[in-house]
């Protein structure tokens, strides 16, 4: 299994996320309490405010990731999807 864990405006460690698929990436949202977190199937948004629970967003669950890039800004998210009948598409997602 693969781990992510973080540290919250000087709390102690916890764990993010837990998969058994590669981390390819992560990255904090700048000024907002979340990361993204990407593996070879999928792109998370996870919230990691300080609460027991943590919330995660699945971003593109539909779809298969080709390629994906993320802004300086971390809040503009684009990618190169194939669908599941083979058309390739380019979606941009905001996170606000």
């Amino acid at each position: 299994d693969f781990e992510i864990w973080y540290s919250h405006q000087g709390s102690a460690f916890a764990l993010l996320a837990r998969t058994s698929d590669p981390i390819l990436a992560t990255m904090p949202i700048p000024e907002m309490p979340y990361a993204l977190v990407f593996t070879h199937t999928r792109v998370q948004l996870i919230a990691y405010d300080g609460r027991d629970v943590r919330t995660v967003y699945p971003l593109f669950a539909d779809r298969q990731v080709l390629q994906l890039g993320v802004d300086k800004s971390g809040r503009k998210i684009r990618a190169i999807t194939s669908e599941s009948n083979g058309a390739r598409a380019l979606v941009d997602l905001w996170i606000r």
